[in-house]
């Protein structure tokens, strides 16, 4: 969510993952993108749903779950 850009290339992970640690979150321009990118499902891994609310905000035709253990992650991957 640094930039809100598509990456493919390995090499330019180490320096994504720094800026990331210094840099603003670029959540809602990073979902738009995915979105725009053909996304559809959307995951949030741990515990809590702010991700999940936001994403729903932000395309609120998405589909969202929640994995934050075993019988969540059996859920999510269940779901059609």
């Amino acid at each position: 969510t640094v930039d809100a850009e598509v990456h493919e290339h390995a090499p330019d992970f180490p320096d994504l993952v720094e800026r990331q640690v210094w840099s603003p979150v670029r959540s809602v321009a990073s979902v738009r993108r995915a979105a725009a990118e053909g996304a559809t499902t959307f995951v949030e891994f741990g515990n809590g749903s702010v991700l999940t609310g936001l994403v729903k905000r932000i395309v609120p035709e998405a589909r969202t779950a929640n994995v934050s253990d075993p019988d969540s992650l059996a859920a999510a991957l269940a779901r059609d």
